[in-house]
């Protein structure tokens, strides 16, 4: 039986779990509760910084929407997300980033999707390069202070099954959530967050929280909702992980990655090799989750093998040892490996040179110096006619 939650519930829990960041937490937080004035909104940062700075007690004490905690032991980004989840009492949740965004529209899809009685929504979010990012080298969309619109945000709404979004992405190597579910940059009702926990005895089964849940929600839901309309916005700033990427520095030995849990390479895939980039730690990630559920991981590894070398060939020395012990098992896989890897360059070269004229990116071009620019200009974008229509969730 489903108790009544108290009277003060909050509708939506933005949780962001920080360390090390305040000259990007401090802007972003004080940006989200001076665009939204609802009541109902609760903001949860779990900051494992250290030292913890004096500039974070002046915000907390200015909303009393904001819920701090700051925590000294050290800890991985798995259990500051944990602790943030457990912390946040909104009927929805939205994990972002302490560089990331949210609409300021965000409240009115909140309570849309709680009308429809559905409990995992996505979109495409939209992107925005923070001015202290550097570039390895810059193009026309690749450059401090470009910000992408997805071209589609008119409202269309489809309804997704769980389970074929999960097959999707492991014939494609793993390496990307593409459409699963999701609570980072996504948002998930709270008693979705309890099936995750009911079925893996935890809400973060792996080692990077976004991919780990993603395929928790995917194998605990049987269906969510997507909707082409920006809800949140990826940000990219010199310290993040976005920021690593752009200078080339998205990589590096799993035992220097103190931001990992300390037991990882207890459940290492052997097909993987033991090093940290986002196209590795995806489908190790994924490896974790169904190890748990002691299901088939199902990953095409050639497809993997091949987006690795196309878009991490700063690894593939690591990687060819790898590939070497694949073949040797899987010897009819070779051709697959060899037509993947020419795939994968050619979209490597495809995606590069859409970035450097613009030519089919499925996004608009604008550029903005502050966030408060960005946030500005996220306000004017019009809500769907869908998400204001006083009726449940339409799917199309």
């Amino acid at each position: 039986m489903t108790l009544p939650l108290p009277a003060d519930t909050p509708l939506l829990s933005i949780l962001i779990p920080t360390k090390n960041r305040y000259e990007t937490l401090l802007p972003v937080v004080t940006e989200i509760v001076t665009r939204i004035t609802d009541p109902r909104l609760e903001v949860v940062i779990c900051d494992n910084s250290s030292p913890r700075q004096n500039g974070i007690d002046a915000l907390v004490a200015s909303d009393r929407r904001i819920s701090y905690q700051h925590f000294e032991d050290i800890i991985s980004i798995v259990e500051n997300t944990e602790r943030g989840i457990a912390l946040s009492r909104g009927e929805y949740i939205c994990f972002i980033g302490d560089d990331d965004l949210v609409s300021p529209r965000i409240m009115e899809i909140v309570d849309w999707l709680k009308r429809g009685g559905q409990d995992c929504l996505i979109y495409p979010p939209a992107r925005y390069w923070w001015n202290s990012v550097v570039f390895a080298k810059e193009s026309r969309y690749q450059h401090p202070g470009a910000f992408w619109l997805p071209k589609a945000h008119g409202g269309t709404v489809r309804q997704l099954n769980s389970a074929a979004e999960l097959d999707r992405v492991l014939a494609r190597g793993g390496v990307a959530y593409m459409d699963l579910p999701r609570l980072y940059h996504g948002i998930v009702s709270r008693r979705a967050i309890q099936r995750i926990k009911e079925h893996f005895g935890r809400a973060v089964p792996g080692s990077s929280p976004d991919m780990a849940l993603c395929v928790a929600l995917a194998l605990t839901n049987q269906t969510h909702v997507s909707i082409d309309y920006p809800v949140t916005v990826f940000g990219a700033s010199r310290n993040s992980g976005g920021g690593w990427t752009a200078a080339k520095k998205h990589h590096g030995r799993i035992a220097d990655q103190k931001h990992l849990p300390g037991n990882i390479l207890d459940n290492w895939d052997q097909n993987l090799p033991k090093v940290w980039t986002e196209q590795i730690i995806y489908p190790q990630t994924i490896h974790e989750v169904m190890s748990v559920r002691h299901a088939k991981v199902g990953i095409s590894y050639p497809t993997t093998y091949g987006s690795i070398i196309a878009y991490e060939p700063h690894v593939i020395l690591e990687l060819l040892p790898i590939i070497a012990r694949y073949v040797a098992r899987h010897p009819t896989h070779i051709p697959k490996l060899a037509v993947q890897t020419v795939l994968k360059i050619a979209g490597r070269m495809r995606v590069s040179l859409n970035n450097r004229t613009g030519i089919g990116m499925p996004f608009d071009l604008h550029r903005f110096s502050t966030i408060t620019d960005v946030m500005s200009f996220m306000q004017e974008i019009p809500i769907p006619a869908v998400v204001t229509e006083r009726i449940g969730i339409d799917i199309r």
